[in-house]
């Protein structure tokens, strides 16, 4: 969650293993990145450069990632980790960032998709914003960004049979049956296939809107 405040040396060492670890896992070499909890610096940057990455999903300019913070912080309520969460230095971009793709250096920037309002769009969003206002969203940002993806984290499709009872975790495991889930996935994919995107890979989508 740190990634982008540590320094250019420890970002690359960590980058780096695990890239390898993707290339051995998989057989291609892995073109594209997003941080955790969308960190963003120069130093990562000039990394990505380094090792030949092609486009980067790290940025979030959107005023959203502040009550995210908070939450997240909530989670860890009573861990020295809650302290963590706000140890970052690219709070500015979250106010003032860039919707539009943009590149640093050899690296296309696809920012997390926002609507003219700031309001960012990912799937997780919808189980804490109701899924009628999450769609009304996805619509508006499917209309005003041209670089369009729609971020699904694997938490959003498990339930509590996925995991551990003993282990206790940094977010709220209860909630909607896997069924529910599924449901919820199916309804934003159907408004992503009404608006007549063509459905393209992320390099092919960074290859296309490169600046």
């Amino acid at each position: 969650m740190n990634l982008a405040v540590l320094s250019r040396e420890e970002i690359f060492a960590d980058v780096k293993r695990t890239h390898h670890i993707i290339f051995q896992t998989t057989g291609p070499a892995p073109t594209g990145f997003i941080s955790p909890a969308w960190g963003s610096s120069r130093a990562l940057y000039d990394v990505l450069n380094e090792l030949e990455y092609r486009y980067d999903t790290s940025a979030f300019p959107s005023w959203i990632m502040i009550p995210v913070m908070l939450k997240n912080a909530l989670n860890y309520f009573g861990n020295q980790k809650m302290y963590r969460i706000f140890h970052r230095k690219d709070f500015i971009s979250f106010l003032w960032g860039r919707r539009q793709v943009y590149k640093e250096g050899d690296v296309t920037v696809l920012p997390l998709p926002t609507n003219r309002y700031h309001v960012a769009c990912w799937h997780t969003l919808g189980f804490v914003i109701g899924w009628e206002r999450h769609l009304q969203l996805l619509r508006s940002c499917l209309r005003d960004v041209d670089a369009f993806y729609y971020l699904i984290h694997p938490a959003d499709l498990m339930d509590m049979s996925d995991l551990n009872p003993i282990k206790k975790l940094p977010f709220e495991p209860r909630g909607p049956s896997l069924e529910e889930r599924q449901k919820r996935l199916k309804e934003a994919i159907e408004v992503i296939l009404e608006s007549g995107r063509e459905i393209v890979t992320m390099r092919e989508l960074a290859v296309r809107n490169a600046p």
